[in-house]
This record gives structure tokens, C-alpha cells and sequence, in this order.
């Protein structure tokens, strides 16, 4: 026999008790709950706490993660660079000379 984990899409939170009573009546005691909802998190979370003899969970945890973490590694370096400008045009504002050449030596005088 095959061993097979139902695919579960929770669409309200309220659904949760009614899919997975009925996966454990028919003897299922495991379910993947897909992210696909708003809810899906809190799905899960609820299971998990509501029904502790049977496998909850979402293999797309690992995705998420690296999808997260990519994510947080580019905003990172934008910020980065970011500031790297800001410095970098604070300084060279305060290091540029102008040189402006003047016509004569009146002109000096008068500056």
C-alpha cells in the first residue's frame, strides 16, 4: 500500500476542525495544509496545537524561508548602498575645491 499525505487548501480558519475530524475518521493522521490562504499559517499553528496525534505541517516552510531570506538580503544591501552614497556625497562635498579662473587681478579685489 501507498503511503499518501493529503493535500489540504484551508480557505477560513473555521474549516480546520471539520477537514482534519474527517481525515482522522478515515483513519489519515497526517495533512499537508498548502500556503495558499491567508489563514494558512494559523491553520497550522492551530492544528498543531489542537490535534497533536496527527502530522500538520507545510513542506513549502523551507521556500518561504529562502524566498524570506533572499528577500531580506537584498533590501539589506540597498540599504547599504544607500548609505554609502550618503556618505560618500556628504564627503566629497566637503573635499571638492572649485577653481574658477578669473580675468584679472581686479576681479580678485573685488571677490
Amino acid at each position: 500500500m501507498d503511503k499518501l499525505i493529503p493535500v489540504v487548501v484551508i480557505k477560513e480558519l473555521s474549516e480546520t476542525d471539520k477537514i482534519l475530524t474527517a481525515l482522522k475518521k478515515s483513519g489519515i493522521n497526517c495533512a499537508e495544509i498548502t500556503f495558499r490562504t491567508a489563514c494558512a499559517a494559523e491553520a497550522i499553528e492551530y492544528a498543531c496545537k489542537n490535534y497533536p496525534d496527527m502530522n500538520v505541517g507545510a513542506p513549502n516552510i523551507k521556500e518561504l524561508e529562502a524566498r524570506a531570506k533572499d528577500e531580506a538580503d537584498q533590501r539589506a544591501k540597498e540599504i547599504v548602498a544607500t548609505a554609502i552614497q550618503r556618505c560618500a556625497a556628504d564627503h566629497a562635498s566637503e573635499i571638492t575645491v572649485s577653481v574658477v579662473p578669473l580675468p584679472n587681478d581686479e576681479m580678485k579685489g573685488r571677490i
